[in-house]
Parts: C-alpha cells; sequence; structure tokens
C-alpha cells in the first residue's frame, strides 16, 4: 500500500508523467560549441532540473569547471594546455514542470551526437566529458560519437550518479579510452523513484560505490529527498580541490587526464567493468573498506593540548565536548600516530543545532552540519590523504549559539577498499536469453572480432553460465514457460481461441 501511496504523491507532484509525454515548451536542438583555443577539452554537462542559479544562487556547474581550471597545468606562456567549459542545455533538457526526466534523456542522445561532431570538428587531441544524472547520457553520446569520428582523439568520460532509464547503461563508455563511474544507491521507493536508474554499476566503466561511506547522507535521507544524488557530485567536486573525501587520494579527479596529463593510463590499474565498494547493497555487495591498522586515543585528557577556547571546551578521559554560546568553542590537540594513516574516526553526538568542523593539520577536512545529523550518537570516518607516521594536530571547533557537541572513541586508522567484480547475467539486450548475439556485444565492447577460449570462460564464469544458447531459438526454460502461459490463457478464455 506505501509503494502505491508514493506513486500518487509522485505523479500529483511531476505532472509531467501523469499527463505526459509532450513536454509544455519545445526548445530547438541548436547550439554551437566555442572554438577551441588549446590543445584538449575539459567540458562538463549538468542533468535535468538544473537552474543556473541554483536554490542557494549559485551556479555549481560554473564552480566545478573554475575547480578545474585551477588545477589543470599551463603550457609555456600564456597557452593554456586545456580549454575548460561548461556545457548548458538546461532550456533543451527542461525541468520539472517542463519535461519529464526520461524525456531529457532521449532528447541527450541527439544532443551528444551533435555536440560529439562539434568537438572533432575543432580538433582536440584529448578530450574529458563529465556527465551528472541525465547529462551522464549526453556525455556518453558524445564520447561516442568523437571516438567514432575521431579514433585517434583521446577520450575520458566521468559519469557521476548518471540517469540511465530502461538501459542500465550498457553501451555507455564502450568506445571511450577509459571511463569512470560514481554513484550512490537511491531508493527508488522514495520521494524520487526515477533515482532507482542511478544505482547501478556499469560493465563498461570503473565503477566507484560511495553509496554508505558518509553517516551523514547514509542514515537515510537520500531514500526520502534523494540527498545522495547530490552527494555524488559534491563528493567528486571535493577531490578537484585536494580534499579526500573517500579513503585514497586517488579516486576522483586525481584519475583524470587533466591532473595527470601525459602519465594518464589507469586502465591497466582500474579496469572496466570491476566494482571498489564503499558500502552499499543491491546491485554492489555491501562491503565496507578493511581495517589494515587501528590505533585508539584512549584517554583524550592525556593527550597534549596546544590551544582552545577560553570557554566552551571540556576535556575528559572520555570525550571532548564543545558547548558554544555567545561564541564559537575550538580546540587544538596533538595525536601520535604509530604508522601510516589514512582515517579520522570517531562518535559524534550533537543537539542538532551548531556547525562542527574538524582540522587535520590546520587544513579543514569535514564539516559537520548538526540539524542533518542524527540526533543519536553516530560513528563517522574522516578520510585522509595517506599520513606519515608521527606527530600530526586536530582541531575541533563548533559555531552556533546555545549548542553542543560531544566527540568521542577517537581512532586514528589505516583502511583499504574491498575490490569485487562486476556480475552480470548476460542478457545484454534484455530478450530473456543468453546467446551469440551477447556474445557479440561483448566483443564489441572489448574491439574484438574473436574471442579464445579462456577469455570465453571467463566471461561465462562471470555471467554463471556453463555455456550460451542459440540466438535463433529459446533456451528450453523459455520455452517451456512460454507454453506453459499459453495453457494457462486457454484455460481462462477458451472463446479467444475457438
Amino acid at each position: 500500500m506505501k509503494r502505491y501511496v508514493w506513486s500518487v504523491w509522485f505523479l500529483l507532484l511531476f505532472p509531467t508523467l501523469l499527463f505526459g509525454a509532450e513536454p509544455i515548451r519545445q526548445t530547438p536542438l541548436s547550439f554551437q560549441l566555442p572554438r577551441a583555443t588549446a590543445a584538449n577539452l575539459s567540458l562538463a554537462m549538468h542533468g535535468w532540473n538544473f537552474s543556473r542559479s541554483g536554490l542557494s544562487g549559485e551556479n555549481w556547474l560554473r564552480r566545478f569547471t573554475d575547480a578545474i581550471q585551477a588545477e589543470v597545468p599551463t603550457g609555456l606562456g600564456n597557452e593554456r594546455q586545456w580549454d575548460v567549459q561548461p556545457f548548458y542545455w538546461d532550456t533543451i533538457a527542461g525541468d520539472y514542470w517542463s519535461t519529464a526526466p526520461h524525456k531529457a534523456v532521449q532528447r541527450a542522445f541527439e544532443v551528444g551526437v551533435r555536440l560529439g561532431s562539434q568537438i572533432v570538428e575543432r580538433g582536440y587531441d584529448r578530450v574529458h566529458l563529465y556527465g551528472y544524472s541525465a547529462g551522464g547520457e549526453l556525455a556518453a553520446m558524445a564520447a561516442w560519437q568523437v571516438k567514432r569520428l575521431s579514433p585517434d582523439t583521446t577520450v575520458q568520460l566521468t559519469l557521476l550518479d548518471p540517469y540511465v532509464p530502461g538501459r542500465q547503461g550498457l553501451d555507455d563508455g564502450v568506445l571511450t579510452d577509459w571511463a569512470d563511474h560514481y554513484f550512490t544507491e537511491d531508493s527508488g521507493s522514495g520521494f524520487f523513484p526515477y533515482l532507482s536508474w542511478t544505482d547501478n554499476p556499469l560493465p563498461n566503466a570503473f565503477n566507484v560505490d560511495i553509496s554508505d561511506f558518509d553517516p551523514v547522507f547514509s542514515f537515510n535521507p537520500d531514500t526520502i529527498f534523494g540527498v545522495g544524488h547530490l552527494e555524488v557530485r559534491w563528493q567528486y567536486e571535493q577531490t578537484i580541490y585536494g580534499n579526500r573525501p573517500w579513503n585514497s587520494g586517488t579516486f576522483g579527479f586525481p584519475l583524470s587526464m587533466e591532473a595527470l596529463g601525459e602519465d594518464w593510463n589507469p586502465a591497466a590499474e582500474y579496469p572496466k567493468g570491476e566494482v571498489v565498494s564503499l558500502g552499499g547493497s543491491g546491485n554492489a555487495p555491501y562491503r565496507f573498506p578493511a581495517v589494515i591498522f587501528s590505533q585508539t586515543v584512549d584517554n583524550p585528557a592525556a593527550l597534549q593540548v596546544a590551544e582552545q577556547s577560553p570557554m566552551g571546551v571540556s576535556v575528559t578521559p572520555d570525550a571532548f565536548t564543545l558547548s558554544a554560546g555567545g561564541g564559537p568553542a575550538w580546540v587544538r590537540f596533538f595525536v601520535d600516530t604509530q604508522r601510516e594513516i589514512n582515517s579520522l574516526r570517531f562518535t559524534f553526538a550533537s543537539d542538532g543545532k551548531g556547525l562542527a568542523a574538524v582540522y587535520w593539520d590546520n587544513e579543514p577536512i569535514r564539516l559537520l552540519q548538526s540539524d542533518m545529523l542524527p540526533l543519536d550518537p553516530t560513528e563517522y570516518s574522516v578520510y585522509l590523504s595517506e599520513e606519515a607516521a608521527g606527530r600530526h594536530e586536530v582541531a575541533l571547533r563548533l559555531d552556533g549559539a546555545d549548542s553542543q557537541v560531544r566527540f568521542s572513541n577517537v581512532a586514528l586508522e589505516f583502511l583499504a577498499l574491498t575490490r569485487t567484480p562486476l556480475f552480470l547475467n548476460g542478457d545484454y539486450d534484455g530478450n530473456g536469453r543468453v546467446d551469440q548475439v551477447d556474445l557479440d556485444r561483448v566483443l564489441l565492447n572489448w574491439g574484438r572480432d574473436t574471442v579464445d577460449q579462456e577469455e570465453l570462460d571467463r566471461v561465462l564464469l562471470n555471467w554463471g553460465r556453463s555455456s550460451i544458447g542459440s540466438a535463433a531459438v529459446p533456451e528450453p526454460p523459455m520455452i517451456a514457460l512460454a507454453l506453459a502461459g499459453a495453457a494457462m490463457l486457454c484455460a481462462l478464455r477458451p472463446s479467444v481461441y475457438v
């Protein structure tokens, strides 16, 4: 019953899905990519329901590309190596009130092909395309067109929680030199059912599942408000600035062509079809990073406190407690690590008010918006770049009137990711059987005409099969199912068949 209630609510909120194949406004698919001023192109594109001002009055896509521009290498003199641009297609993609989300994806196919053709016309050597949500399909089609028309152009495709209704992104990244995909599992039974089409690992990309690495977005608001869908974009953006929201310095922007330059070659270490999981359920295995090393702070009161605010700080053997009244409360202390670490873990509790911040060696590494967290104590991990053994400085700060937070169970850890193969059933074309057509799709993805027996056995193992069926005739279980269904229909409605 609950499922039907949510479905009715969703259709009332988004009338384009109820009344709507045709959008309220039609915009011609006409646009011109700026002329090339550099050898390479970095192009980012938004998804459906994009606003250039946004809820907070900021243009996140412009901020995203400005951050990349600040990080890319600059050639000799005034010659830039990269054109870094946002690609706006909001008048084509539409929004809540004008266009259903699946219509935006259909338009993305056509826009992507035209965009890819224009990129080739401008003669870029290297192209990195970023696509968020429905913009992922636009970026994927543009990448496909670039490689189809200009095979010598090096193309990277980065997909941020792409919206792939009905296709599971089977073709995304097929022709690219390498594709990376970052996603989180938003429940399709919450307020935004269309987000269930953003949950899927993609067979032609290197997949990073960040579903449960951050308690702020995993205590379940994403199943109600779709927060996790936005979090993917935000977390990738943090890697551009040099922050490490994940427990490794290698994922995100550090794997981009812009960051690595001529050394870019991630395919061997991060192959297509593999999933690195930071948690999640359903499509990706539920795996947290393995704790290789853990050093607990047994007595906070015994730590060397370097500095603290005049009021509002209590350091006991059990916890650090910050109480903000008329001004902020903060404390700075030293920790000595016995070996290399990449994570700071603690239990966080608050009264639901105030903004807390955690600093590591004078750099802010995480903000904790108390009113977005559960009121119950929550275990929390802040992921760092790999930090050498020795003395480090940690600082805690609380801003807000009449608020209090408590940090306890502090631990310094070194975590390693769990890597798992992507398991597919092999039915690429969705016709209910696994046959030569599906195997041909694999060969196309690999850029191969033939496959040796060892590789074939590996494919079949991934599919959970020992052989493939005929492309012309359904396999026996499918025939039996079809005959049984026909017999049942005859028994129920004999008059139809006389």
